[in-house]
């Protein structure tokens, strides 16, 4: 169980110069943009434009802070992404814009290899302790507006806003608790058995 600070947060400009991103968490590390099987990070989108597109790279979006974006794909419908919308789920490697609702936003992108590595993205807003069994190699626990306390059977991890904890596979059962109501993120990142 292991805390990434906010502090340690590798801040970037996007790969199209478009604007600023928060790089989280890499793998393997060291990787670069073009290189990596797995990315989370956040981005700070301050006007309308394109998104970066990544070659064979899957993405899940979702909206931390702000009023939203219109998401538009190339050959797919609009997509509108709020705060109390659902992770959204599309090809990083198609064209895409985003138009903004009523000023800058903040999104958690969580970005995988396709046919190398998957990932599920889970919303989940906890008002008492909250029991997680992680399943996935992988998983990362994220709330970006307040502070956690996440319990185990030997440890006890305390974090602020906007840090992460990454729990192994050979992590068990956890307790997440609040001193509120509170929208958490829970990151499962595996790779594709073939």
């Amino acid at each position: 169980m292991r805390v990434i600070k906010a502090t340690a947060h590798r801040v970037m400009a996007w790969k199209n110069g478009g604007g600023t991103t928060t790089e989280v968490a890499i793998s393997p590390p060291g990787a670069t943009t073009e290189t990596f099987d797995w990315r989370v990070s956040m981005a700070y989108i301050q006007a309308d434009g394109a998104f970066s597109q990544f070659p064979g790279v899957d993405r899940s979006l979702s909206i931390l802070a702000g009023d939203g974006i219109i998401l538009a794909a190339y050959g797919d419908v609009d997509a509108e992404l709020t705060m109390s919308a659902l992770p959204h789920i599309f090809p990083a490697d198609i064209p895409c814009a985003a138009r903004l609702h009523a000023g800058p936003v903040v999104d958690l992108n969580v970005m995988t290899r396709r046919g190398v590595y998957r990932s599920s993205v889970t919303k989940l807003r906890t008002t008492t302790p909250t029991k997680l069994t992680p399943s996935a190699e992988t998983t990362l626990i994220f709330c970006y507006d307040g502070p956690l306390t996440v319990v185990s059977s030997t440890r006890q991890r305390h974090v602020q806003a906007r840090d992460f904890i990454m729990l192994e596979a050979s992590d068990n059962e956890f307790i997440i608790q609040s001193d509120g109501a509170r929208d958490m993120f829970v990151i499962e990142i595996s790779p594709v058995r073939h």
